[in-house]
């Protein structure tokens, strides 16, 4: 009898479990190194033309308007989970595109294309043309199927700008490298399959606020 006992405690010892899915919840499901998550929502900015900026550039009769600034916003990402609750979380991440629109008198001297740099350099940076992230993921559970999901990382951005001069189009290309932070709810459905819903900050030229609900799949 004491032999039988201490195989069935040997046997549940010695399990290897991952606390949750991608979701995190906490149930004990054999661990699966590599996981996909996809997301959609919304991404927010409180985009602008630098007005101040361009007066003390000798610019005057300034008017301006800018479009809609929350647009849907998709995410794809890729997981390696080094242990059960810490992962490395790699992806790409749309924040769509703004508008802007500007009047003004341009100071004697100024071509078009000088113009055009001011007000690209004046006006808010999205990120609008790529966004690549990198960073680390906690899930910590707290129910037997659900977790709080907490990220925290990088994002590599790149913008592009079309402003148009008296008729004349110019390109812009602007870079940048800036953190993110994540915190969101994992739910467990299957033990490959989670539902997810999270809150995000990414702190470009002017802070990009996001939300999204999504799946994430591991294998």
């Amino acid at each position: 009898m004491k032999k039988l006992l201490l195989l069935a405690l040997t046997l549940t010892t010695s399990t290897s479990v991952l606390a949750g899915g991608l979701g995190g919840g906490g149930v004990a499901y054999p661990q699966a190194r590599f996981g996909v998550v996809f997301t959609g929502g919304e991404a927010k900015q409180n985009a602008s033309i630098d007005t101040a900026a361009l007066t003390s550039q000798g610019y005057t009769g300034i008017t301006t308007s800018v479009g809609k600034t929350k647009k849907s916003s998709g995410r794809l990402a890729l997981q390696y989970h080094f242990t059960p609750r810490w992962a490395l979380d790699v992806g790409a991440v749309d924040f769509g595109n703004t508008d802007f629109n500007a009047t003004l008198t341009a100071p004697a001297g100024k071509s078009s294309a000088q113009v055009a740099q001011d007000v690209a350099n004046a006006t808010t940076k999205r990120g609008n043309d790529r966004a690549y992230t990198a960073g680390l993921q906690y899930r910590m559970p707290i129910a037997s199927r659900a977790s709080v999901n907490l990220g925290v990382g990088a994002v590599a951005w790149k913008d592009k700008q079309n402003i148009t001069v008296n008729g004349t189009s110019h390109q812009f290309n602007t870079d940048g490298t800036d953190p993110y932070v994540r915190v969101g709810l994992g739910y467990d459905v299957t033990r490959n399959i989670s539902l997810l819903t999270n809150v995000e900050r990414y702190d470009l030229d002017k802070p990009v606020n996001r939300w999204d609900v999504g799946m994430a799949v591991r294998f």
